[in-house]
């Protein structure tokens, strides 16, 4: 069984306690009807795991994470046996269909966001003449830091994602048509439907694991009717 998981989907507090405690999480939430005949599971972690093409430390971090409590047994009950599965985790660096060609740019940091505004301390009642609340205002509106002269884009800048939707949106067409395989995706993001629903109209059961503790809206899943699946973690 193959688990297509939006990482940056999942709650924070819940990324804090690491993998074993999301992959534990994932399959409690699937319970024991949907991993029914399974015996191995791999997780495929989506991210934004390149800068260029260099990894990020992030990505490092999880890598290593990976390697070290990674394969993992974990016994389920399946009625009055219990059951041993193997899980194993990988970074998607790649599609599906060809695993050896990794997509680099996959995060890309951007300048400071614009129409940023500050007050001078003195504005909000501060007299501390050393307040560094007034550094931060000359930092804010003259770009640039009034002692060294650093620019505001070379300390404030956005983390951003490139091509990790459409990669789960590819990965999830292809597991369903070309590999006839049911999907299990875990995210709560909308722009994933279509690839949802590509998959069901190619006669897959879909289940979806959401993350952030709201549903598909309704108005998708009218389309959706018995081979669609939503549980929560």
């Amino acid at each position: 069984m193959l688990i297509i998981v939006d990482y940056d989907n999942i709650r924070l507090e819940q990324q804090r306690k690491g993998l074993e405690f999301i992959v534990d999480s994932i399959l409690e939430a699937l319970g024991p009807d949907r991993l029914a005949g399974e015996l191995r599971v791999l997780l495929r972690l989506y991210g934004g795991w390149y800068e260029g093409t260099d990894e990020t430390q992030r990505s490092q971090g999880l890598a290593a994470e990976i390697a070290t409590a990674f394969p993992k047994a974990v016994v389920i009950a399946r009625g009055e046996k219990l059951v041993k599965l193997i899980v194993t985790i990988e970074l998607a660096y790649s599609l599906v269909v060809d695993p050896r060609n990794h997509l680099f740019h996959t995060f890309k940091r951007r300048g400071a966001p614009r129409g940023l505004h500050c007050r001078m301390p003195a504005e909000v009642d501060c007299n501390d003449p050393e307040c560094p609340g007034a550094i931060l205002y000359e930092f804010i509106q003259n770009g640039k830091c009034p002692k060294c002269g650093m620019k505001t884009q070379e300390l404030l800048f956005r983390a951003e994602q490139k091509l990790v939707d459409t990669m789960m949106t590819a990965d999830v067409i292809h597991l369903a048509g070309e590999r006839e395989q049911d999907v299990c995706i875990v995210s709560s993001d909308a722009d994933l439907w279509p690839a949802v629903l590509t998959a069901l109209l190619c006669g897959r059961h879909v289940t979806q694991v959401h993350t952030r503790g709201n549903g598909t809206p309704d108005k998708y899943c009218d389309h959706a009717e018995k081979c669609y699946t939503q549980v929560f973690l």
